[in-house]
């Protein structure tokens, strides 16, 4: 289940109804919108079905909750949250034959029995107890390292294979808050940071608000090369992922403010990407070259609550990738390509996962989606996940459980220390 913060979704609640008090942020971009249809049939699906889980919960009528969930789960089939409703709804009114309906429905989004496991899973780190708080991992490919992101200081790590570790320090940096993503340049020499504030953040150093920005940050010291603030960016804001693409332009999803901020290094200018089908950005992966036809940038994007969606950065058309046969893609975070497969952290159903999909040749229609590894007792709160090319790496659990919304600890709730996990290997069983 997802554990960002609550703007973004909190619980499979949140998941069901989108993200909670999130807010639409004017854009300020350089270039002209991407035209808004006045309706899609996504987002008018999500908004019935939304429509209707609020009306069962005012109804004090256990048949009548039934009935109305029956609507939200037509509306809306791949969303497992309202399956779990219309079950509960259901066995509260001694309705056997909806519950059992409801149940059958449920397994079967829920990927069934993993086909495949990774032939070796490893916990190579635990974070030290001083450290806490982790968010982002991605691999380095120039360097060889591990970037990882602690968002209560401030901060990225550099992390090899073998665990020697180096804190680049930006929470010595002004300005810098909050460390959301961290990805390296194609150079070698650089790295790009998302940065945003945050409560813990806050109460951690007693730091007043900084601008939300990207950072473009010296690899080895971590010495500033440059800055630029979001739009609106002392509004809220959660750049919770950042991709570098072929061409150099940096993007940035952002869940709080429901769109994608592309940055062109060369002139500063920030894109602003919006759209109805954009409503909590997560995870995004660059198509491999010969799938991006004509020959310009388009991306996959996770999207917490309408799926995987297909962005096309030259016109800025945005398109929902169709759903395959009984398999969700709903409650998607972090994305990687591992060995030519797409994979990505499920965190929106009720047991967490590392997913594999497969999507045909121009990412328009998602084939089949196969459990990769789910493991109740390690995998809490996982977020984002990266190939080296030859294994996995995410952190098993990331901590967003173990912090109320104003950044106070969650009481009677122990901290564990964040684990990196490495999964290699995967077979059939």
């Amino acid at each position: 289940m997802m554990r960002r913060y609550t703007y973004i979704a909190a619980t499979l609640m949140a998941a069901a109804f989108g993200p909670l008090g999130s807010r639409c942020v004017a854009a300020q971009s350089s270039a002209p919108p991407a035209p808004r249809p006045a309706s899609h049939p996504a987002v008018d699906s999500a908004a019935a079905a939304r429509t209707a889980a609020r009306e069962a919960s005012r109804s004090s009528s256990g048949a009548e909750r039934v009935q109305i969930m029956q609507r939200a789960t037509q509306a809306w089939p791949t969303q497992p949250a309202y399956w779990q409703m219309l079950e509960r709804a259901a066995l509260s009114a001694g309705d056997s034959a909806h519950a059992q309906r409801a149940r059958q429905r449920l397994e079967a989004l829920d990927v069934g029995t993993a086909r495949v496991q990774p032939d070796s899973v490893q916990v190579r780190f635990s974070m030290p107890d001083s450290l806490d708080f982790m968010e982002g991992i991605t691999w380095d490919a120039r360097n060889s390292v591990l970037l990882l992101t602690e968002m209560r200081r401030g901060t990225v790590w550099r992390m090899t294979r073998e665990g020697r570790s180096h804190d680049l320090r930006l929470d010595t940096l002004p300005g810098m808050s909050a460390v959301w993503a961290a990805r390296g340049a194609h150079d070698g020499r650089s790295l790009w940071v998302s940065s945003a504030p945050m409560p813990t953040h806050t109460r951690a150093r007693g730091a007043s608000l900084s601008a939300a920005a990207i950072w473009q940050i010296e690899s080895s010291r971590g010495a500033v090369i440059n800055r630029w603030a979001l739009p609106d960016s002392l509004a809220e804001h959660a750049p919770g992922d950042l991709l570098v693409l072929r061409d150099g332009r940096v993007l940035v999803s952002d869940a709080a403010t429901a769109a994608v901020y592309v940055l062109h290094p060369g002139t500063g200018r920030i894109e602003t990407i919006r759209h109805p089908l954009l409503r909590s950005p997560q995870g995004v992966v660059e198509l491999p070259a010969d799938a991006a036809k004509p020959a310009h940038s388009v991306v996959l994007l996770a999207d917490y609550s309408h799926g995987l969606l297909r962005i096309d950065l030259a016109t800025g058309e945005v398109h929902r990738v169709e759903d395959a046969a009984d398999r969700s893609v709903l409650g998607l975070d972090g994305m990687a390509w591992h060995k030519g497969r797409l994979v990505a952290v499920q965190n929106g159903l009720s047991t967490p996962r590392v997913l594999a999909i497969a999507i045909d040749g121009d990412a328009r229609r998602v084939l089949d989606a196969v459990t990769l590894w789910r493991d109740t007792s390690l995998l809490r709160s996982p977020t984002t996940l990266t190939s080296d090319g030859e294994s996995l790496w995410l952190f098993a659990n990331t901590q967003w459980e173990d912090y109320a919304p104003d950044g106070s600890r969650v009481q009677g709730r122990p901290l564990h220390a964040a684990r990196v996990v490495r999964l290699s290997g995967f077979s059939r069983r």
